[in-house]
């Protein structure tokens, strides 16, 4: 092997450890390009962590205030369905009083013999007449 052969084995061999040591510091620096962008994407994540947690936060909240709302809306509903239902018995029951007084006139208007049917007037023992003070209307 004479010399220049040997130089240019030897300028190979430099050239080929230079281009490993290029390819080398560009891995590493991609890898830490990579870390740090990774880094800064993880710090992202954790800042819009907090704020998807204050979301969830108000979003439980207003599904509990929602709740409270239901919940009071039932009772109240109930509550009116019970007023409703007491109304009726009253009703049903002023009704019934009120038929029954009006029977209990009726049946004074036939017993009284001072009781006239046509003009619904009553006449006194001097001769006298006067509208027959019969009933009150109804109280609505």
């Amino acid at each position: 092997m004479d010399a220049s052969t040997v130089i240019w084995i030897i300028v190979a061999i430099v050239v080929i450890v230079v281009i490993i040591g290029i390819v080398v510091m560009a891995q590493r620096r991609a890898a830490e390009r990579r870390r740090s962008e990774a880094n800064a994407t993880r710090a992202e994540a954790g800042e819009r962590s907090i704020a998807v947690s204050k979301m969830e936060a108000t979003a439980a909240e207003t599904e509990a205030r929602a709740r409270a709302a239901n919940a009071e809306a039932d009772v109240k509903a109930a509550e009116a369905a019970r007023l409703s239902a007491q109304s009726q018995e009253h009703q049903m029951s002023a009704s019934s009083a009120r038929d029954d007084v009006e029977e209990r006139y009726e049946r004074a208007d036939q017993l009284d013999p001072d009781r006239n049917d046509e003009t619904d007037e009553v006449s006194d023992t001097e001769g006298s007449t006067e509208p027959h003070p019969r009933r009150e209307p109804p109280v609505s």
